[in-house]
């Protein structure tokens, strides 16, 4: 299925991105006293980590390299959390104590990052018509994904000038 910016452009995607966060406070709205306060704040905490790790994605695209741990970093925020928060949400309307919500969250925050890497993997070698992507769109886009990341740490000085002569090509 066509993403929304795809269909109708980014502006309509914007703005209907504004809409259904508009809803979902319309929905936090009806949550019980006693939890709205805790679920706001981790809402809106994981709201602003989302964007942060956006942002990081695209400022990555305009530089040669990225280690590692900015990687991880990256999608633990644009990824991960939003796992991870909607699993602590779960926990917190479910009655959970503060214990098993920290278990929870922690448990989406690896699935994330595990749902990130093989995104990434998927993106370089899935089969397009299961998978819904370009094959090769991150390498197309300059993402810095865990494979070129791995490669780049991995490879000897002259498969790694090799590396950036075609990555820069791109």
């Amino acid at each position: 299925v066509p993403t929304v910016h795809t269909k109708y452009g980014e502006p309509t995607a914007l703005l209907a991105g504004d809409v259904m966060f508009v809803k979902a406070y319309e929905y936090l709205n009806k949550i019980q006293p006693a939890n709205l306060q805790k679920v706001l704040h981790l809402f809106n905490i994981t709201a602003s980590q989302v964007c942060e790790g956006q942002q990081l994605d695209m400022d990555f695209e305009k530089r040669e390299m990225v280690s590692f741990d900015e990687y991880l970093n990256m999608i633990t925020l644009k990824t991960s959390v939003l796992v991870a928060a909607s699993l602590q949400l779960g926990a917190i309307l479910g009655g959970a104590g503060e214990g098993n919500q920290k278990h929870l969250y922690e448990f989406g925050k690896n699935l994330g990052i595990a749902f990130q890497v093989q995104d990434d993997y998927l993106d370089a070698f899935g089969n397009p018509d299961k998978f819904g992507k370009q094959v090769g769109g991150d390498i197309l886009a300059n993402k810095k994904t865990f494979l070129l990341i791995h490669a780049m740490e991995a490879a000897s000085v002259n498969a790694k000038k090799e590396l950036l002569k075609h990555h820069q090509k791109l």
